[in-house]
């Protein structure tokens, strides 16, 4: 199928090989909900102008990477659809359960745990495997090329990141903020059953990646982002402002980053 020749071309690489996918009959579990979106997204033509200003915030290819704008509206769909629709009180009660665990394997773990002990079965590194290992390596710009080099990078993690213990109590004390806070709690209206749920979570989700990643809070522009994506006309820039409203501290967050990223242009 052809596109129109405002949408990206690596938009439109992206919807060939959702094409191909299907011909395959290797789809997954949210592969129609995605194509839907971004063919939407790439034949409204009321979405020309939105992309017109996406790409000017961002180079084309960049798009479709893992950590872009599909990738991260991707993932947002799919983690909707596996991740666990807890109330307020339900998300405290499980947080306040990690914590007691974590705490209770932090005080079980710590006469185990220091560096030099006696008996000292869980060093840091014995939680990765070899694949994993290799892998920290690489992103902490460690060379290893042999199972000395591999040695000596076990040491080091055993000797600069803190024992499980503390993480464990780190997790613990995270866990009980988290239980007040619930500042990282699923998006989503305080009603889980709300009929327009996907629509709120949606809504935060694409708000929040044009926030952070093109320093922009446009409520026209995200509700035509959203209404196509979505298929609802009744996304509108109100709506849009409701579910994500942007408070004064936002506003100065908003003003350094466009102000940063002028900087880097």
């Amino acid at each position: 199928m052809s596109y129109p020749k405002w949408v990206p071309a690596s938009i439109v690489g992206r919807l060939a090989e959702y094409a191909e996918i299907k011909r395959g009959g290797h789809t997954w579990e949210t592969f129609n909900t995605e194509f839907d979106i971004w063919h939407r997204l790439a034949t409204r033509p009321e979405m020309e102008p939105v992309w017109d200003f996406v790409v000017k915030c961002v180079p084309v290819d960049e798009l479709t990477t893992n950590g872009g704008l599909t990738g991260n509206i991707n993932r947002a769909i799919r983690y909707f659809h596996t991740s666990p629709r807890l109330s307020p009180p339900d998300y405290k009660k499980e947080m306040l359960e990690i914590a007691k665990l974590a705490d209770a394997l932090s005080l079980k773990l710590r006469k185990f745990c220091e560096a030099d002990a006696v008996y000292n079965p869980f060093p840091y590194h014995s939680i990765f495997n070899s694949e994993q290992l290799e892998i920290a390596a690489k992103r902490l710009s460690e060379s290893i090329s042999s199972r000395r080099d591999r040695e000596i990078f076990r040491y080091k993690l055993d000797y600069s990141v803190p024992m499980l213990d503390f993480q464990l109590k780190g997790l613990a004390n995270k866990a009980k903020t988290e239980a007040e806070d619930q500042s990282y709690r699923l998006s989503l209206p305080r009603k889980i059953n709300d009929e327009n749920l996907f629509r709120t979570y949606f809504v935060k989700k694409v708000g929040d990646y044009f926030f952070l990643h093109y320093a922009d809070y446009s409520p026209s522009r995200l509700a035509i982002f959203c209404g196509v994506a979505l298929d609802d006309p009744d996304v509108t820039p109100d709506l849009v402002r409701k579910l994500y409203p942007l408070d004064d501290e936002c506003r100065t967050m908003l003003e350094a980053q466009r102000a940063f990223l002028r900087a880097e242009d």
